[in-house]
């Protein structure tokens, strides 16, 4: 498994965990990765994948409690 460093909550996250909080309900289409590592003061900022947007398979949900957690395959094929 791996970890991932210097994750931050971007702007747009923000504003989005924001209308989550009043009660808006979120609809996930997709997940996606980039192909480059950002520096991490222009993450808060960042508004879209670096290039490569890798499509991550999205597993079946389940809760936990409070928590909704959305498991995701990420294939390292080829």
């Amino acid at each position: 498994m791996n970890i991932w460093e210097n994750t931050v909550l971007t702007d747009k996250g923000k504003a989005l965990q924001a209308k989550l909080l009043s009660g808006q309900t979120l609809k996930i289409k997709r997940v996606t990765t980039g192909a480059k590592k950002v520096p991490v003061v222009d993450l808060r900022q960042q508004l879209d994948v670096t290039e490569g947007g890798y499509d991550i398979t999205l597993q079946p949900t389940r809760t936990d409690g409070e928590k909704m957690i959305i498991p995701v395959l990420l294939e390292n094929k080829g």
